[in-house]
């Protein structure tokens, strides 16, 4: 028992040792503390060495050169001119003309920096040598071309231009600008989107299958320089915006309002308006059978028209002044249709009537307008297609670009109307009035109701031109046209007081005349058949000393039957005329 227990002790002091031995030399004991995992051959083999675990990840070019040095990278973003471009506004801006622009060609033009040396080639649209024709308050401007003749609308950049139509079918627009421009089209409020540019600046806008009707194009530029607009094409016609105003009086104690109708002159001062009256009357007497009395009767009828130079326009009120030494520029007697009855209805004739016919064949009046024996059976106004209401007591202005005016009545035979009868209706009268800056259209259609109206006199349709006073005239000379605008015949009116004279330039050639003198009015009157159903017989101009008139007369019968028209005849007859200001220079 006693060796055993020597024999362990012995033991445990060698393994002392050995332990103390191992915590003073590291490295000659490396097999003891690096167990086998650390030891196995993988920790020296050159696989574990290899580039993949030193060098490579972390030194290869492919991960530091490319992507942080190489030119690509670094050149254009750092330094080129287009990051500094922000800083250099380009004060010093010079132009050199690569190639020049035209009236029908864009040019292009070379753009340097002095500053920076910022270069840069702009296209640059066709060129014309403008003459200003035109402004309309809504900043449009109108030129046309010295060089070429073009005629063209101009949208200021950052400005908008506003159109009405009245078309059926096609309308098309020519758009020049910048290359880089930016021109919206709205039709009716509605987006068209921008129009589409060529590299010289050039686009179209284009229209079709439109159905009759008032449309309204506004051209938005949202560029920074102008663009250029030129109608090449409108079945229909097509005017300025603000050049038309119509002014309802209210009806007051009447059935229906009186209303006038003003149309802007040419005179670049924009300030001057042809006022056209519309006058409502209603007069039941149905036993005044003296002329021109204009009674049983209730019309709407053109009762003259006024120069005037419009000061201030509001809602309800246009605010006026004459222009001195002409006013009235349009007279006040009948325009549209006047008839006289050969063989008037005597066994259908009121007792005043045949007192006032005594022994003669032909009635002592006319009937239609101004001569009454007409009543209306329907009429309609617009502006820009938007029905006025001409039953209402109320003042109203409405600004407009084109106004309509359908008036539909029927004739009825002199010297037949009794009490709570009107009398022998003979025809239906229908006028189509349309009035823009073009002037003023009344195409008048009259149906024939019986077989035994027998034509003393017709007259359809006439123009009661003033001239002025003596001395003071604004109308001078007058001058026959034919249909395709070739001079007919000129006249020139005495110096001297004027005696009343028939049958200035008469004519059975003619139809068209002219009015012009010193004082800067002018004035166009055309007329032409629409069917076969009228024949005219011939055109004068009677200078009238009681009113102060130049008074054109167009005669007229049934092609069909000559003075006897046949019931069932249609005669449509188109009137235009445009009365025109531009003051003379002072």
């Amino acid at each position: 028992m006693k060796l055993w227990k020597l024999f362990v002790l012995l033991l445990a002091l060698v393994m002392l040792g050995t332990s103390l031995l191992a915590c003073g030399g590291e490295a000659e004991t490396t097999p003891e503390v690096t167990t086998p995992e650390a030891t196995e051959p993988e920790v020296t083999d050159p696989e574990v060495t290899a580039p993949e675990t030193t060098a490579p990840e972390t030194t290869v070019p492919e991960i530091t050169v490319p992507e942080t040095t190489a030119p690509e990278t670094t050149a254009p973003e750092t330094t080129a001119p287009e990051t500094e471009a922000p800083v250099c506004t380009h004060p010093n801006m010079t132009e050199k003309v690569l190639k020049i622009s035209t009236c029908y060609a864009g040019g292009k033009v070379e753009k340097t920096c002095g500053d920076c040396g910022y270069k840069a080639e702009v296209a640059t649209p066709p060129s014309h040598d403008d003459d200003k024709v035109y402004t309309a308050s809504s900043g449009i401007t109108e030129y046309v071309c010295k060089r070429c003749g073009e005629r063209a609308m101009i949208v200021e950049a950052g400005k908008r231009m506003k159109l009405s139509a009245y078309c059926e079918g096609e309308l098309t627009f020519a758009v020049t600008a910048s290359a880089d421009a930016s021109v919206e089209v709205l039709l009716d409020g509605q987006s068209q989107g921008d129009v589409s540019l060529d590299d010289d600046g050039k686009g179209r806008v284009r229209f079709t299958n439109l159905e009759k009707g008032g449309y309204s194009i506004v051209f938005v530029n949202k560029g920074t320089s102008d663009v250029r607009i030129k109608n090449e094409k409108i079945e229909g016609y097509f005017n300025r915006p603000g050049a038309v105003y119509v002014e309802v009086l209210g009806k007051g104690k009447e059935a229906y309002s009186s209303f006038n109708v003003y149309i802007q002159t040419s005179d670049l001062s924009e300030e001057y308006y042809v006022c056209y009256h519309f006058t409502y009357r209603l007069d039941k007497t149905a036993n005044n059978f003296a002329p021109n009395t204009c009674t049983n009767t209730e019309f709407y009828r053109v009762n003259g028209a006024t120069l005037y130079r419009v000061i201030e326009v509001d809602d309800t009120t246009i605010k006026t002044e004459m222009v001195s030494g002409i006013g009235g520029v349009l007279g006040g007697g009948e325009i549209s249709f006047a008839v006289m009855q050969q063989y008037p209805y005597k066994d259908m004739l009121a007792d005043g009537a045949k007192v006032e016919m005594g022994d003669m064949t032909r009635a002592p009046d006319f009937i239609g307008g101004y001569h009454g024996d007409e009543w209306m059976t329907e009429v309609v106004l617009t502006a820009d297609c938007e029905v006025i209401d001409l039953q209402s007591t109320e003042r109203e202005v409405i600004p407009c670009s084109t106004v309509t005016f359908d008036l539909t009545g029927t004739m009825y035979a002199w010297g037949t109307s009794k009490a709570d009868d009107r009398g022998v209706p003979v025809a239906e009268h229908t006028q189509n009035f349309v009035l823009d800056s073009t002037g003023v259209t009344d195409v008048q259609t009259i149906q024939w109701l019986r077989d035994d109206f027998v034509i003393h006199a017709a007259y359809l349709p006439m123009f009661t031109m003033m001239r002025g006073a003596d001395g003071n005239r604004f109308i001078e000379t007058m001058r026959a046209y034919d249909a395709e605008g070739n001079l007919l015949e000129e006249y020139t009116m005495d110096p001297e007081p004027v005696a009343s004279q028939i049958g200035v330039l008469s004519r059975s050639d003619c139809c068209m005349y002219e009015y012009s003198g010193n004082k800067g009015i002018t004035s166009m009157v055309s007329f032409k058949a629409l069917n076969d159903g009228p024949k005219f017989t011939g055109s004068r101009i009677d200078l009238r000393t009681a009113s102060k008139d130049n008074k054109l007369y167009v005669g007229v019968q049934s092609a069909a039957g000559g003075k006897s028209v046949p019931a069932g005849d249609v005669w449509e007859v188109e009137l235009k005329f445009h009365i025109d200001y531009v003051a003379p220079e002072a």
